[in-house]
Order: structure tokens, then sequence, then C-alpha cells
């Protein structure tokens, strides 16, 4: 993923309150827990189907 690349996020309100309930509890920064999230998701789409590893695929488990 080319770090200089802008991604814009819309994430739904309940996403969005829980992250940052997360973010406060885990001492992270909220735009942490969403970049996670986007590379996660960008990881996921190149993996042939059923083969998911990141966080994203341990979260549906």
């Amino acid at each position: 993923m080319d770090a200089n690349a802008e991604v814009f996020v819309t994430l739904s309100a309940d996403l969005l309150d829980r992250l940052r309930k997360v973010a406060q509890k885990e001492h992270v920064p909220l735009r942490w827990l969403v970049a996670g999230l986007i590379c996660d998701t960008v990881e996921a789409d190149r993996l042939p189907v059923g083969a998911g590893s990141g966080a994203m695929a341990a979260a549906a488990r």
C-alpha cells in the first residue's frame, strides 16, 4: 500500500463509538484502529476466498 495515498473512510455511528471505546481502553490513537481496519480489509481482498488471516478474520471467528 502506498504510504502517501489518501483514503477517506465513512464509519457508522455505532462502529465509530465502538472504536473510540477500544482506543481509549487500549490507549492507542483512534486513527491507528481505523488504519488497521483498512489494511486488514485490503489484505483480505487480496487473499483467496476462505483464506483470511488478519484481524478481520480473527474478529469474525
